[in-house]
């Protein structure tokens, strides 16, 4: 029996070009960056911008409320109308160029907070081979926080730097003392921790014997009213007086038609 040997020409492959091939890798690059908007060359790289929602309304106001800058704050310290639209008009110049910056920091903030969170449930739970993660978690948080309050105290600044000393001493002074639940112009004046409480406690004896229509505890009525009598609380109560006027502005200036 005969075998007959198959044969077969091999056609060699025609070399790409080093041209070609230089090509092509720029070619599925455009395409796996295509949606991405590419900017103009620096140093013969190219430099990515990334798409930026606008600052909203709403980021505005929640902005101004967190940083003790609302209407009730601003009306507390003696903001005129005007102040206060031209206070809304600042920040709304600067946060309109930061907003990513914050949005960002607030991200890289509550990240850093949910990991805390869950490696401190670790090592409460038993985990203590996650210690050192906690520690590392925790220096992350604190530099989270640190960059957010930055932003944060830069927007405050730009904010409310065109008012008066006064004014921006009253709204420092209600800033410290917001951790105290109760109207806002016996936030205006400083006391001690033990003093707050009494306040807190004579307000919430007041309020309890008023729906009763009981006559309060003699005490702290009289403690109640030398609060009322203190020139900063006095000053910011009569302050909130123009609390209609201030919101109408406030809200006119951060939410426009």
């Amino acid at each position: 029996m005969t075998s007959t040997a198959r044969s077969s020409t091999i056609v060699p492959r025609p070399r790409r070009s080093r041209r070609g091939a230089i090509l092509l890798k720029l070619a599925l690059g455009v395409a796996a960056m295509g949606g991405l908007t590419w900017g103009g060359m620096v140093a013969g790289t190219y430099t990515v911008h990334r798409h930026q929602d606008p600052l909203s309304n709403q980021e505005l106001g929640i902005a101004l409320t967190r940083v003790g800058l609302a209407a009730e704050q601003l009306a507390a310290a003696g903001c005129t109308t005007q102040e206060v639209t031209a206070l809304v008009g600042d920040a709304r110049d600067h946060l309109g160029t930061n907003i990513q910056a914050l949005r960002d920091a607030e991200q890289a903030w509550a990240s850093a907070k949910a990991e805390v969170d869950r490696l401190t449930k670790l090592v409460r739970g038993g985990k203590h081979d996650q210690l050192n993660a906690l520690t590392a978690a925790r220096t992350a948080f604190t530099a989270a926080d640190e960059e957010r309050q930055g932003l944060l105290d830069n927007f405050y600044n730009a904010s409310a730097g065109d008012l008066q000393e006064g004014k921006l001493t009253v709204l420092q002074t209600l800033k410290d003392h917001r951790m105290w639940d109760m109207p806002k112009q016996y936030l205006a004046a400083g006391r001690t921790e033990p003093e707050w409480v009494q306040l807190r406690d004579a307000l919430a004896n007041h309020r309890i014997a008023e729906a009763r229509n009981e006559e309060p505890d003699p005490g702290a009525h009289t403690f109640l009213l030398s609060v009322q009598a203190e020139p900063a609380v006095s000053a910011a109560a009569t302050n909130l007086l123009q609390l209609p006027a201030v919101t109408g502005a406030w809200n006119a200036a951060v939410y426009p038609q």
